[in-house]
């Protein structure tokens, strides 16, 4: 059920990374998790949410968000711990996360925008611990019922990256033409981080030039009229 009053449209970086705030402490926390059905879960962090950030958000709101910023997260996690856990020649830890961001742009196709939030979760074991690749589930093992904590009702990422073991090496073909993918995202992000920074220069060069063209425009009003009178002096003497 909708809450009286509830804010709807899109959620703000703040918002984001209050909502990974709320969920990690609730999942965390082993009395309030211990034992919980999903409803109460999320209840508790709808609580914890609203409370924090003065907002009006609906449980299901944030159930959905949520699954957007765990998934987001999660992959964008697994790129960055192949990056740590075997960091190119050169590339140095605080290249890591400039690196890991290229890299799930060119994969992809947008960019990271979830900092804040992946901050808050990154160090979590579901986090730390993720390379896009899942064990393999038993046969027999039932599916995991939603009776118990936010962990069970998550859905196996196992769709995210190809295990690793399948993976036959490329050839140099195609790893000049991933050199060239991987600079080319470099090169968009750079130019959409310049572009920005040179639409903020643009803006205020116009505000000064504006300024300083009204003062301009009244001395040059009454040069122009003397120009023109002198001018008018002249050709009167001539005509004489």
């Amino acid at each position: 059920m909708a809450t009286k009053g509830a804010r709807t449209g899109n959620y703000t970086a703040a918002e984001e990374e209050v909502l990974a705030c709320c969920w990690l402490e609730v999942s965390t926390d082993p009395i309030i998790n211990n034992g919980q059905k999903k409803d109460a879960f999320w209840e508790s962090i709808t609580n914890s949410f609203n409370n924090r950030s003065g907002g009006t958000r609906t449980l299901t709101s944030l159930q959905n968000k949520w699954d957007v910023i765990r998934t987001t997260t999660l992959k964008f996690s697994a790129i960055y711990n192949k990056i740590e856990k075997s960091p190119p020649s050169g590339v140095v830890e605080a290249d890591y996360l400039k690196l890991a961001k290229e890299k799930h742009f060119n994969k992809n196709h947008h960019l990271f925008k979830m900092d804040l939030a992946w901050e808050v979760v990154r160090h979590h074991d579901k986090w730390k611990n993720h390379t896009g690749t899942a064990p393999k589930r038993k046969a027999t093992q039932p599916p995991a019922t939603s009776t118990t904590a936010g962990t069970n009702r998550e859905t196996p990422m196992a769709d995210l990256e190809p295990p690793s073991s399948n993976i036959r090496p490329i050839g140099i073909k195609t790893a000049k033409q991933a050199k060239r993918a991987n600079e080319l995202a470099k090169r968009k992000i750079d130019l959409l981080e310049k572009n920005s920074k040179e639409d903020v220069e643009r803006g205020l060069e116009m505000v000064r030039a504006n300024d300083l063209q009204h003062p301009m425009n009244s001395i040059q009003l009454p040069r122009a009229q003397i120009e023109k009178r002198r001018a008018q002096l002249k050709e009167h003497k001539r005509l004489s």
